[in-house]
């Protein structure tokens, strides 16, 4: 409305000041050209706003873990019909599957490569994640990570995996078993000093 009224203005100055210097006209003309510009500009992006829905969901929300404190989750934009630049998401992490206490939440304003490091986090409790994107409209609906939840740890604390000091003696017990093994025999041959060849079955 503004740039609207500024162009009236200008063209009725224009015709008002018929008889002034071609300097100061060509200065009102200068100035109509650009509230022209600016109208024009205004109106279309008044128009791609009314075409413009919300964000879907991402179209998946990967979750790992990357530390006995720490989770990493990336994200992928949502597909199909895109109305609107996504110009961020917002991430939300919570003990809890329905997030009625949310724990914390983080901006990812990189849209090319949407990724996020969860730090600080309590080793061995499980975290659930989602997230939504943000456009000129607002906020979509979330989308939960895959899988739904994870519990920061390190690979000693998991289940079932030994510890190499645990598993030193039977590696070697094991190597030395399988040298015994008679699909390791085979021939060699050795150079003496004096170029005699001597061959040996082992």
């Amino acid at each position: 409305m503004l740039a609207g009224r500024q162009v009236e203005d200008r063209r009725e100055e224009l015709l008002g000041r018929a008889g002034v210097g071609p300097h100061v006209q060509a200065d009102i003309q200068r100035q109509l050209h650009l509230w022209t510009l600016r109208q024009q500009l205004y109106c279309r992006m008044r128009e791609s706003f009314h075409h413009t829905d919300l964000p879907g969901p991402p179209s998946s929300v990967s979750l790992f873990v990357t530390s006995a404190s720490s989770l990493f989750v990336s994200i992928r934009e949502p597909t199909g019909i895109v109305t609107g630049l996504i110009t961020h998401y917002r991430g939300e992490w919570s003990t809890s599957a329905n997030f009625k206490s949310i724990l914390g939440s983080a901006h990812v304003i990189d849209t090319k490569t949407p990724i996020h490091s969860i730090t600080g986090l309590t080793t061995g409790v499980h975290y659930f994640v989602r997230v939504a994107a943000y456009n000129v409209k607002g906020w979509g609906p979330a989308q939960s990570s895959s899988p739904v939840s994870a519990a920061p740890s390190s690979w000693i604390e998991c289940m079932g995996v030994k510890t190499p000091s645990r598993n030193k003696e039977a590696l070697v017990r094991r190597l030395l078993e399988q040298t015994r093994e008679p699909h390791y025999r085979g021939y060699c041959i050795v150079l003496s000093g004096d170029s005699r060849l001597g061959a040996g079955v082992l």
